[in-house]
C-alpha cells in the first residue's frame, strides 16, 4: 500500500490540525463538495441548454424555438466564454481578492445565473432572462473554477529546503491523492446534475430544471461557508505590496472590464440590428482566439517580431483568399498561419543544441497540449 504523508493530523501551516477526510486535511471535504455541487449545477443546466433552445414555443413544455444553427452558435459561445474567463478570474484571485473570496463570489453569481434562467416561472420575460442568466453563469464560473482547484494545492504548503527526499516523495503522493479525491467530486456532480436537472426540465418544465441547478449551487455555497474553518490559511489573499500597487491593479481591472463590456455591447448591438450574423460572429470569435493564442506562443517562444510577422501573414493571406472563398478564406488563413508556426517550432527543434532554451522546449510542449486539448474538447462537445 502506498504510504501517505500524515498531513491531516499535524499543523503544516495552511490546513488546521484536527479531523481528516479520507486521511487528508478536513478542508479537502469543503472543496470536494463545493466543486461537486458547482459541477452538478453546470452540467445539469448544460444538459438542458440545446434542448431548451430548440424546443418549439408551441409545445406543452415550450422552449425558445430557435433553429439548430443559432442554438449551436449560442452554446459554443457560452462554453468557450466559461473557460476563457477563467484567465481574468485567476488574475483577480491572485492579485486582488485571494482564491477563497473569488470562489464564494463566483458561486453566488453562478446561483444568480441559474435562478435568472428560471425567472420566467414567476413571469419574467423569456429571452432577456435567458441571456442574462448565461452571462451571470459565465462570470461566476470564471471566478470559481480556476481558484477552487488552487485551494486544494494550498492545503499542502511547500516543504522547507531541508526536507529529505523521502519527505518530498510522501508530500507529492499525498497531494496527488488529494487531487484524485477532489476530481471524484467533479465526476459525481457531473453524473448527478444531468440526471436530476434534465428529468425535471424535460418531464416537468425547463425552468424547474434550471432551478434545480441553482439550488445545487446554493447547497455548495452553504457547505462552503460552514466548512470555511477547516481551510486554515488556504486561499487567503496575502501580499507585501503597497496600497498604491493594489489600487493600480484595481484601476486596470476596471479599465479592462469597461473595454470588454463596451466590446460586448457593440457585438450585441451589431447582432440585434442585423449588421452581423450570430453564426458569423461566433466563427470569427473562435478564429480570433486561435490567432491570439498563436501570436502569444510565438512571442513567448521566439520574439515579438515573429508574432507580428505571423499576424501580418494572416492578414495578407486572409485578404487574398476572402474574395475567392468568402467566409472560408479566414478559416484557411488561420489554418495556414498555424501551419507556419508549427513549421517554425519543428525547425527550432531540429536546429536544437544550445540555441534552444529549456523554457522554449517547455513552451512548445505547452503549445502542443493546448492544441490537442482544444481538438479533443471540440470533438467531445459534439456529443
Amino acid at each position: 500500500m502506498q504510504e501517505i504523508l500524515p498531513v491531516a493530523t499535524e499543523n503544516h501551516g495552511n490546513a488546521p490540525a484536527g479531523a481528516t477526510f479520507f486521511g487528508h486535511p478536513r478542508g479537502l471535504s469543503t472543496l470536494f463538495f463545493t466543486e461537486m455541487w458547482e459541477r452538478f449545477s453546470y452540467y445539469g443546466m448544460r444538459a438542458l441548454l440545446i434542448l431548451f433552445m430548440t424546443a418549439s414555443v408551441n409545445e406543452a413544455n415550450p422552449g425558445l424555438g430557435l433553429g439548430d444553427g443559432i442554438s449551436g452558435a449560442i452554446y459554443g459561445l457560452y462554453t468557450s466564454m466559461v473557460y476563457l474567463l477563467t484567465l481574468p478570474g485567476g488574475w483577480i484571485a491572485d492579485n486582488l481578492w485571494g482564491q477563497r473570496r473569488a470562489v464564494f463570489v463566483g458561486g453566488v453569481i453562478i446561483a444568480m445565473g441559474h435562478f435568472t434562467l428560471a425567472a420566467p416561472l414567476v413571469g419574467a420575460p423569456e429571452l432577456p432572462s435567458f441571456f442574462l442568466g448565461l452571462f451571470f453563469i459565465v462570470i461566476g464560473t470564471g471566478l470559481l473554477k480556476p481558484n477552487v482547484s488552487t485551494m486544494v494545492g494550498d492545503l499542502y504548503p511547500k516543504l522547507s529546503d531541508t526536507a529529505s527526499e523521502h519527505e518530498r516523495k510522501l508530500w507529492g503522493a499525498s497531494r496527488d491523492a488529494a487531487f484524485s479525491i477532489f476530481y471524484m467530486g467533479i465526476n459525481i456532480g457531473a453524473m448527478l446534475g444531468p440526471f436530476i436537472c434534465s428529468t425535471l426540465g424535460e418531464l416537468v418544465n425547463w425552468h424547474w430544471g434550471f432551478s434545480a441547478a441553482g439550488f445545487g449551487m446554493v447547497l455548495g455555497l452553504v457547505q462552503y461557508r460552514r466548512g470555511d474553518k477547516y481551510l486554515g490559511e488556504a486561499g487567503l489573499f496575502k501580499t507585501d505590496e503597497s496600497s498604491a500597487v493594489l489600487d493600480r491593479r484595481r484601476r486596470n481591472l476596471y479599465l479592462g472590464a469597461g473595454v470588454a463590456a463596451a466590446a460586448g455591447a457593440f457585438a450585441v448591438f451589431a447582432i440585434m440590428t442585423g449588421m452581423l450574423g450570430l453564426i458569423t460572429f461566433v466563427t470569427w470569435f473562435g478564429l480570433g482566439i486561435l490567432l491570439v493564442s498563436i501570436m502569444f506562443f510565438a512571442w513567448l517562444i521566439f520574439s515579438a517580431t515573429w508574432a507580428v510577422a505571423l499576424l501580418v501573414f494572416f492578414g495578407g493571406l486572409s485578404m487574398l483568399l476572402t474574395p475567392q472563398l468568402g467566409g472560408a478564406g479566414g478559416q484557411w488563413a488561420i489554418a495556414a498561419t498555424l501551419g507556419v508556426f508549427i513549421i517554425m517550432c519543428i525547425g527550432l527543434v531540429i536546429k536544437g543544441g544550445s540555441t534552444v532554451s529549456t523554457d522554449q522546449k517547455r513552451l512548445m510542449v505547452i503549445f502542443w497540449l493546448f492544441i490537442l486539448a482544444a481538438i479533443f474538447w471540440s470533438g467531445f462537445e459534439q456529443a
